[in-house]
């Protein structure tokens, strides 16, 4: 699970989403014409708990997927996008930081064992120096259980398939091209979970994600959590530039509502994602924009 990877290498042609309820897979060849497929999963494939994913069947995820990469074709290295509530992720700070990798990892494993999912030898780990920022200097971790991450590539891997880049939907939103010297701030809502990004001067500068009630609908949650996050960027983290905001809810009322919100707040521009990668309308009317706009960002190669 490697995030700064594709940041320094030229963006893939095949990208898969998976999730709970479905498999996606896109492909686009050298004349830019995308070839799509997707298949609902058995409710049984996922474990996933109050920290993320858990154990994944690899047998009955291979099955899904081999139909898959025989409708769309595509090479043996891919990208995979995942549900954001899969992993956990972390921003640390400190001057302890070391800029060596392999005492990097030590380090934030050492901070992180009280919150991590399992024992610090079983997770799998990205930890990566962001760009310095005054005087801080700050860490980017993801973390997922190393066995359900084995049994990810496991699946890929028996279709003949090697994921060169695994990385959650947040991060994948983030790819999408920007639009010069703003902050860019990524709002993805997947079900319950609400997760907020701020990309300022090239390296990420907040990360919140939030469970939202179960009662009541989604959206009075996300307002109210984008309210208390506008105030820590402009008044904590002293963002004063513009906010370019990039919005994916899970269902179109959300999506809509959050739009509508954001743009009525001072020194905020919204603007839409990219979800062409699915040139089939009944297919991609199915699969939906919360899925297709990761994956079209990811080929279009943008970097944060």
């Amino acid at each position: 699970m490697n995030f700064r990877k594709l940041i320094s290498t030229s963006p893939p042609d095949t990208v898969w989403q998976i999730d709970q309820r479905m498999a996606v897979v896109v492909h686009r060849n050298r004349r830019g014409e995308d070839r799509c497929g997707a298949a609902e999963l058995p409710p049984d494939l996922f474990e996933v708990g109050p920290v993320g994913i858990q154990a994944i069947d690899r047998e009955q995820l291979g099955a899904v997927l081999a139909p898959l990469k025989e409708r769309a074709g595509g090479g043996r290295r891919a990208a995979v996008v995942i549900p954001t509530s899969w992993v956990r992720t972390f921003l640390l700070e400190g001057e302890d930081l070391p800029r060596r990798q392999s005492d990097l990892d030590d380090v934030v494993r050492w901070r992180l064992k009280k919150l991590l999912p399992g024992a610090p030898s079983d997770i799998r780990l990205v930890a990566a120096m962001q760009p310095p920022w005054g005087d801080r200097r700050q860490v980017l971790c993801i973390t997922a259980p190393g066995r359900a991450m084995n049994d990810l590539e496991g699946a890929f891997e028996a279709i003949g398939v090697w994921p060169g880049l695994i990385l959650p939907r947040l991060f994948a939103l983030s790819l999408a091209p920007g639009i010069g010297e703003v902050a860019r701030v990524v709002v993805q809502q997947e079900e319950t979970m609400l997760s907020l990004l701020v990309i300022f001067r090239s390296g990420i500068r907040l990360i919140r994600t939030k469970l939202l009630p179960t009662a009541g609908g989604a959206l009075p949650g996300v307002e109210r959590e984008m309210g208390l996050g506008l105030t820590y960027i402009r008044e904590q983290l002293g963002i004063t530039a513009l906010l370019d905001c990039i919005i994916s809810a899970a269902d179109a009322e959300t999506n809509a509502g959050l739009t509508d919100w954001l743009n009525s707040q001072e020194g905020v521009e919204t603007r839409g994602l990219l979800s062409d990668a699915c040139s089939d309308p009944a297919l991609a009317g199915l699969v939906g924009s919360a899925r297709l706009a990761p994956i079209a960002a990811v080929l279009a190669g943008g970097a944060p």
